[in-house]
């Protein structure tokens, strides 16, 4: 998971790719060499996938927050003001003896009197405002509620590891781009100090020429040889700048930065390989965010399945401005309700069964990413482990290709050797020192790639405080 294999070249062209979208700003950086750390710090400050994945953290953080309270009352008052009219025909009243007046039949003589008036209308009209305060409290939903909750919180967990992934993933392309710039002025330095060697070599052959000591055609071997060394050395140049310049994308800056931290080696004993996938399976963050995503799968299903649950709900209401309610308006309303959906237009067996595919889905990803990381973390540490054994070999080989270079150039101007074995004595050795630096990046961008893997990001500072081996400066 994120892991990247290849050597240094691919590893450099990778780098470049990551940076080469990134918006440039012109911001200052203090006017001396650039530690990995201080490096660290400021992509904290300016890199926009880390500000887009901690605002969404902090998005999914307040959405959790806010359900916090969904179980308990709420309260609102409503305010009505309006006018109405109200008209009654004598007529459509009821016949008086069938009224009763405190449980007793009206009096004859009073029906008699009402029964003689003639038929009216009354109308009445009245303004009225009506505050009312109402309350409702949810005592059971069938795990609505508590699913809303708890999703809402997996989605919180989710978001954080997503956050962490992000910081982490920022700084594997730190590591890589730091480290590749690195790795691209050693090269630029080997490369051109092979050219100088090759100009000193072209004037040993022109004066050895003259003096008839060499032919022409060893002379031209040489020259042919500086060439090249001119073209590795122009080439070494323009991938020094295009390195430089994915850092300061990366960084935000149109500064030149020099870097204070050199490539490094650990060469004491780092825990085992089954450590290290241990510890993915449990801190891996792209695995902790699919867990807590099965987690929100999971209320997804509780939810549907409480759509065939009843909703029990205790309410209340109390009117304010009992002067202008009307005859029929209560002074206050205490109860329980109970409501059931017999009949939806939803097919919530459906329902169920799309969310507990979901589900299934989710833990299968899940389940699938986890192999997919102890994969890559064993991959991993054995490229840890074969760029440590590699570039401890080319110590000894460099020693050698040192020695083989002196031996042939003294060779050469004493008559008694060929340009073709100085040459390729010299490229030998170039080629050892550029394999050995290469050796060192490959160590330090696995290194970070491994300990992504196996969420401890935070310790590659201190790892690379205690390496035991630095790369400060690579030289012929």
């Amino acid at each position: 998971m994120g892991l990247r294999r290849g050597g240094m070249l691919t590893g450099l062209a990778t780098g470049l790719w990551l940076a080469g979208s990134a918006c440039v700003q012109a911001t200052e950086l203090p006017q001396k060499p650039l530690t990995y750390a201080d490096a660290s710090s400021r992509l904290d400050t300016v890199s926009d996938a880390i500000k887009a994945a901690d605002a969404f953290r902090d998005s999914r953080a307040d959405t959790a927050a806010s359900l916090d309270s969904l179980n308990l009352p709420t309260v609102s008052l409503a305010v009505q003001a309006f006018r109405y009219q109200k008209t009654l025909d004598s007529a459509s009243l009821p016949a008086l003896n069938d009224v009763t007046a405190n449980g007793k039949p009206i009096p004859p003589p009073i029906q008699d009197f009402f029964g003689s008036l003639p038929d009216v209308k009354f109308s009445y009209t009245q303004d009225v405002l009506r505050p009312v305060v109402s309350a409702l409290w949810p005592v059971y939903t069938g795990g609505k509620i508590t699913s809303a909750q708890e999703g809402a919180r997996a989605m919180q967990r989710q978001a954080e590891a997503l956050a962490e992934h992000a910081h982490d993933a920022e700084r594997v392309k730190l590591a890589t781009l730091y480290f590749g710039q690195a790795l691209a002025e050693q090269m630029q330095t080997v490369r051109c100090q092979v050219r100088d060697g090759m100009e000193q070599h072209l004037k040993n052959a022109q004066a050895m020429e003259r003096q008839g000591m060499a032919t022409r055609a060893q002379r031209m071997q040489v020259e042919v040889a500086r060439d090249a060394s001119l073209r590795g050395c122009q080439a070494a140049a323009r991938t020094f700048e295009s390195a430089r310049i994915a850092l300061s994308n990366l960084l935000r800056t149109e500064q030149t930065l020099t870097l204070a931290s050199p490539l490094f080696l650990i060469t004491t004993p780092l825990d085992t390989k089954q450590a290290y996938v241990e510890r993915a399976d449990n801190r891996n963050a792209q695995v902790r965010s699919l867990d807590a995503a099965s987690d929100a799968a999971a209320q997804v299903e509780r939810a549907a399945r409480s759509q065939w649950k009843p909703t029990v709900v205790l309410l209340g209401e109390y009117n304010l401005k009992r002067s202008d309610q009307l005859v029929i308006d209560p002074d206050w309303i205490v109860g329980i309700g109970v409501r059931y959906e017999l009949l939806s237009n939803v097919d919530r067996q459906r329902s169920i069964s799309a969310a507990r595919r979901a589900r299934e889905a989710a833990q299968d990803a899940t389940h699938e990413a986890r192999t997919q990381v102890r994969t890559a973390v064993a991959t991993a540490y054995e490229m840890l482990m074969g760029a440590r054994e590699q570039y401890e070999l080319l110590q000894s080989s460099e020693a050698l290709a040192r020695e083989n270079v002196r031996i042939q150039a003294l060779a050469f101007r004493e008559g008694q050797g060929t340009a073709t074995e100085m040459i390729d004595a010299e490229n030998l050795l170039a080629a050892a020192l550029v394999e050995r630096a290469a050796a060192a990046y490959n160590f330090d961008v696995t290194l970070a790639q491994l300990l992504d893997a196996t969420g401890q990001m935070d310790q590659y500072p201190a790892l690379m405080r205690g390496a035991d081996k630095v790369l400060a400066e690579t030289s012929p």
